[in-house]
C-alpha cells in the first residue's frame, strides 16, 4: 500500500533525488527490456460464466460482476454502468487457431486475413480447420483506457462470434470520423484523436442470455501526451511489435456468449 506523502514531503525528496544523483538514473529500471518483456493486456467483457464472478472459483475477483471489464493483467474490474473512456489507436484483423475446448483448449497461433486455411462448419457452427482445431475470426483493438485521474492504461480489446457486430459498428464509426477542429482536410483524422466511451449491454440468442459491447463515440482527446502516445502505439501495431497478454485468458473471459448458445460451454 502506498501513503500520501504531503507537499513538503514530495519536496525533500525531490531534493533528496536531486543530491545523491538518483533522478539522473531515470530510466534504468527498464534499460536492459526488450518487446518480449512487455504484453499488453486484455480489456475483456466478463460473462456469467467468467471465473473471476464465479465465487466458489479460486480465480475469482472481488467485485467482479458479469457484464464488468476485466483487465487481465492487473486484475482490475471496471463498472459498466459509467462506461469505459476508451481511445484506439491501432486496429488488426486475424484468424486465429485454437483448440477445442472439448480438447483442453488454448491458443495456437493466428494467420493474417487472406493466408488463413479452409475450414468446415461443425454441428455447433464452429470452423474446423483439418487438425481439428478451431478457427475464429477475431478484430483486435490496441489502444489506451482513460481513467477518472487523466492517468492511461494501454490496453487490447479482441473481439469475435457475436462481438464482430459492434466491432464493425464501431470500425464504422472510425472511418467516419471528422476532425475535431472542424477543418477540412483531404483524409480522414486518425483513429486516436476521438474517445470511446464503452458499455455493456445485454443480448439474447435462442434461449441463451450474453453481454456484448456497446461502442460510442466520447470526446475529442486534447491531451499532447494521449496523442503522442496514440502515433507510437498505432506505429508499433502497424509494424507488428506489440505483443499481446495470454489470449487464452481473454478468449475465456470474454466470450460474448455464442459458445453458450451453440450448445458449448464457454467457461
Amino acid at each position: 500500500m502506498t501513503k500520501e506523502l504531503t507537499k513538503a514531503q514530495s519536496k525533500e525528496l525531490a531534493s533528496l533525488y536531486a543530491d545523491t544523483g538518483i533522478e539522473e538514473r531515470a530510466g534504468e529500471a527498464t534499460e536492459n527490456a526488450t518487446q518480449d518483456d512487455y504484453a499488453m493486456p486484455f480489456l475483456a467483457l466478463l460473462q456469467a460464466g467468467s471465473p473471476q464472478v464465479k465465487k466458489t472459483d479460486p480465480r475469482r475477483v472481488e467485485g467482479a460482476e458479469e457484464g464488468m471489464f476485466f483487465n487481465t493483467v492487473d486484475k482490475s474490474v471496471y463498472d459498466a454502468e459509467d462506461g469505459v473512456v476508451f481511445v484506439p489507436c491501432g486496429y488488426r484483423r486475424s484468424f486465429v487457431e485454437w483448440k477445442l475446448r472439448e480438447d483442453g483448449g488454448g491458443f495456437v497461433g493466428e494467420f493474417l486475413p487472406g493466408e488463413e486455411p479452409k475450414t468446415v462448419t461443425d454441428e455447433k457452427n464452429r470452423d474446423i480447420l483439418d487438425n481439428g482445431n478451431e478457427l475464429k475470426d477475431t478484430r483486435y483493438w490496441y489502444g489506451y483506457v482513460i481513467n477518472e485521474d487523466g492517468s492511461t492504461d494501454a490496453a487490447v480489446i479482441g473481439m469475435t462470434r457475436t462481438q464482430l457486430k459492434p466491432s464493425k459498428a464501431w470500425f464504422n464509426l472510425t472511418s467516419k470520423n471528422t476532425w475535431p477542429d472542424g477543418v477540412q482536410r483531404a483524409k480522414e483524422p486518425p483513429m486516436y484523436v476521438w474517445s470511446y466511451r464503452l458499455k455493456s449491454v445485454p443480448q439474447q440468442k435462442d434461449e441463451y442470455s450474453f453481454w456484448n459491447w456497446d461502442v460510442t463515440r466520447d470526446v475529442a482527446v486534447t491531451d499532447a501526451a494521449i496523442l503522442n502516445a496514440g502515433k507510437n502505439l498505432h506505429d508499433s501495431v502497424k509494424a507488428g511489435d506489440v505483443r499481446r497478454a495470454d489470449d487464452s485468458v481473454a478468449e475465456t473471459d470474454g466470450d460474448s456468449g455464442e459458445s453458450a448458445a451453440t450448445g458449448e460451454t464457454s467457461y
